[in-house]
């Protein structure tokens, strides 16, 4: 596959970014700043510039910032771990509502605080800076302005996702198993496949 001068200039400033956040982690001694959905995200805006997620780039910001917002502070509440996912899920769905946006990775960095215990304000911080990044990196790019609307969250899909959420969490507290409430990748794959429907 032969890629062109600005594939490449994407390819290597996405992994530039990607091998700062780590860095700057490193040096810190902050591992709550290495966050894998910022990886993601890099890949799908910078790199891979998928049409759905680069179309309105101000939501790159907005919706993974507000979801990680939302389960930092459902984090910090005292109910077991099953019940911090099922909230913050539903919250994080709420948000992606109001802000009619369908970025998929939102709900993974809504869920890592909550999954990694994050307890200190540098992961909200890290996760403001590096969004911000990324939005600004999209808009000079400039490639969003080719791209179609994604079509806005349906309220059908929203209650079976909150279904499912609730099976899949009900079902692993039930068996015991209640640290695998929360897989985001899984969230995020079914999440996408079910806008497609």
């Amino acid at each position: 596959m032969h890629l062109s001068t600005t594939e490449k200039k994407n390819y290597l400033i996405g992994f530039s970014f990607i091998i700062i956040m780590v860095a700057s982690a490193t040096m810190l001694n902050d591992m709550e700043i290495i966050l894998p959905e910022i990886g993601a995200l890099t890949a799908g805006t910078w790199i891979y510039q998928n049409g759905t997620w680069i179309n309105q780039p101000l939501k790159i910001f907005l919706a993974p910032s507000g979801t990680a917002i939302i389960g930092f502070l459902v984090n910090q509440l005292t109910i077991s771990y099953a019940q911090k996912v099922l909230l913050g899920l539903l919250l994080m769905l709420i948000l992606l509502r109001v802000l009619h946006s369908n970025l998929a990775p939102s709900f993974a960095t809504g869920l890592l605080p909550i999954i990694i215990n994050a307890t200190h304000w540098s992961f909200i911080v890290a996760i403001l800076l590096f969004t911000l990044v990324l939005t600004c990196g999209v808009f000079l790019q400039g490639n969003y302005k080719n791209t179609t609307p994604s079509s806005i969250m349906k309220k059908h899909h929203m209650i079976i996702f909150a279904i499912m959420a609730l099976v899949w969490v009900g079902a692993v507290w039930f068996f015991g198993f209640s640290q695998m409430a929360a897989i985001p990748p899984v969230m995020v794959v079914f999440f996408e496949v079910l806008q497609e429907t």
